[in-house]
């Protein structure tokens, strides 16, 4: 498996699937590799393309660094795969009741 600042250094090399976007000069060390996990997994809502998650990610960590991490926290996600990967990387302790 590849590491995921490999990915994203492959995946910012190639065109954009979405036009435009606040994202499209991120680096991989502008983004939190765990915020991207998360990210990606709540994306997948809008669409079943990875590229087109990992886009739309993109966009919303250049405006909020924690971006996917405030909103679990806020309880604001469906996704049991986002959530699941949040309890991986940042444990319960901030957690909504709903999701524990």
């Amino acid at each position: 498996m590849k590491l995921i600042k490999e990915s994203l250094d492959e995946f910012l090399l190639e065109k954009d699937q979405i036009k435009g976007g606040k994202g499209d000069k991120l680096t991989a060390d502008d983004v939190c590799s765990k915020q991207l996990e998360i990210g990606k997994a709540v994306e997948k809502e809008h669409t079943s393309s990875d590229k087109k998650s990992t886009e739309i990610a993109l966009d919303h960590l250049k405006e909020n660094d924690k971006y996917y991490s405030d909103l679990v926290e806020k309880g604001m996600v469906d996704e049991e795969e986002a959530i699941n990967i949040y309890k991986k990387h940042f444990g319960t302790k901030k957690l909504p009741k709903k999701y524990q």
